[in-house]
């Protein structure tokens, strides 16, 4: 289960996610991700992942690509912390 609360200030739009991004939850977060940057596309976006207890791959390659094109990412945690890590080495 995953849950995606959107909070948007006039320079940033954050999606807050809790719980798990995984299997099916990870299509509903690109789905909300690409509604923000067609509807946003002067903003800034930040991931808020400070909620969340598991990513697997699909999660993973998807923040990934957020980061790609310009997202925040913001973690809490050691394990999630590491998550965010290896993403921004990455890119």
């Amino acid at each position: 289960m995953l849950r995606i609360t959107t909070d948007m200030t006039e320079r940033t739009v954050t999606l807050i996610l809790e719980g798990r991004l995984a299997g099916i939850w990870v299509s509903e977060l690109e789905r909300c991700w690409n509604i923000v940057q067609a509807e946003r596309p002067e903003q800034s976006i930040c991931i808020d992942m400070r909620g969340l207890i598991f990513v697997d791959a699909g999660g993973k390659r998807l923040l990934a690509d957020m980061y790609g094109r310009g997202a925040d990412l913001m973690a809490s945690g050691c394990w999630m912390k590491n998550v965010v890590e290896e993403i921004t080495r990455a890119g």
